[in-house]
């Protein structure tokens, strides 16, 4: 198991959110080494991720091992940090083992895993994470949100968690999770983070480190027409993470969104509209489509708002990201030619979140 060090842990620049779809997870495989080298994933780990039904005589769930073999060849680099948080995962306490042997298994390895705990985590899972902690010597995060323990909480929550997993703050990164960040509540989130992160007992510099992430994507396109000019939304995140830093109590904390997604896990079993979405360093910018069966051009819609996008002022060259790239290849396909390829719904999610993971790497 490799060992590694708090100095150049604490060279990790972005903590991107992400879920452990294939859709998200898969646009961490296509950025620079570079890139992989300066973030720390935090990765919500979903029920589809650990569990796959075996169809036999008598059908039952059995460990899906896809995760674990994505992460032990492509996030196994020297001085990798990943953090897995399970919290979405259902029955969690009949899942233990499977979650017990894929950490260790991600170890052997050589993944650098940071479990993550929250005020509401049950209680036999803290105490596994606790038994590989001491075993181990590991990293843990601890994560408040609106939904885990709450901001007025905050302090209390991470007072008690310190003896409670016995570990050293030099071992901790607080992730500080403001959820939505609507436009009328940009002030109040800020406000929320300050206050909360000067309330520690310990200085930020003396943490693993102290991240706040938010995102203003909102949950659906729903409220937005088909039609050929983008939409665009204010970042608020990165607005509310500009103004924490411009303090100088706070310069050292770091920033972590969720890409180009709602914060909160929606799963969704309908159909989206042929939509593709982009980030600039202040907004999302959206070209809105239509429904696959209820447009001419189907799946084509994806080759028309790619070439408006490679000519718009937002695009940031083909050799920016593999995303990017992808989007100039699909961009300049034929829409009429049965030999298209435009890519599926799954496909145009690691696009999006393989460019804004590599845009905001180099923006911070």
């Amino acid at each position: 198991m490799r060992l590694y060090s708090k100095t150049l842990l604490n060279m990790k620049k972005y903590y991107p959110i992400l879920l452990s779809k294939k859709g998200e997870i898969v646009a961490l495989q296509y950025l620079t080494q570079v890139t992989k080298d300066g973030i720390c994933p935090v990765v919500e780990v979903v029920d589809d991720s650990l569990e796959k039904l075996e169809k036999k005589d008598s059908p039952k769930k059995v460990y899906k091992d896809e995760l674990e073999n994505f992460l032990k060849t492509h996030w196994s680099f020297f001085e990798n940090q990943i953090i897995l948080d399970f919290s979405l995962v259902t029955d969690i306490d009949t899942k233990l083992g499977i979650i017990e042997k894929m950490i260790i298994s991600l170890l052997k390895a050589g993944v650098n895993v940071i479990p993550a705990l929250q005020m509401n985590s049950a209680s036999k899972f803290g105490a596994l994470i606790k038994s590989l902690l001491k075993k181990y010597s590991l990293k843990v995060c601890w994560r408040t949100s609106e939904n885990s323990g709450g901001y007025d909480n905050f302090k209390i929550g991470v007072d008690k968690f310190i003896p409670y997993i016995g570990v050293d703050p030099a071992r901790i990164i607080i992730l500080l999770d403001l959820g939505y960040a609507k436009h009328d509540r940009y002030n109040s989130l800020r406000d929320i983070a300050n206050a909360a992160i000067k309330s520690l007992s310990q200085k930020v510099d003396k943490w693993l480190a102290v991240v706040v992430a938010s995102s203003s994507f909102p949950e659906n396109l729903g409220e937005f027409k088909s039609r050929k000019q983008p939409y665009v939304i204010d970042r608020n995140e990165w607005k509310i993470w500009k103004s924490l830093i411009s303090d100088k109590e706070l310069t050292a904390v770091k920033y972590g969104d969720f890409g180009t997604k709602y914060p909160f896990y929606v799963d969704a079993n309908f159909a989206g509209t042929i939509s593709v979405k982009y980030t600039t360093e202040s907004s999302f910018v959206v070209y809105k489509g239509e429904l696959t069966n209820e447009h001419k051009d189907g799946h084509g819609q994806y080759i028309t708002h790619a070439a408006e996008l490679i000519k718009s002022e937002y695009y940031s060259g083909e050799d920016f990201s593999w995303g990017d790239m992808r989007i100039k290849e699909v961009a300049e396909q034929d829409i009429k030619s049965d030999k298209r390829k435009t890519g599926s719904s799954t496909t145009w999610v690691q696009i999006s979140q393989n460019h804004h993971i590599a845009l905001l790497y180099s923006l911070l």
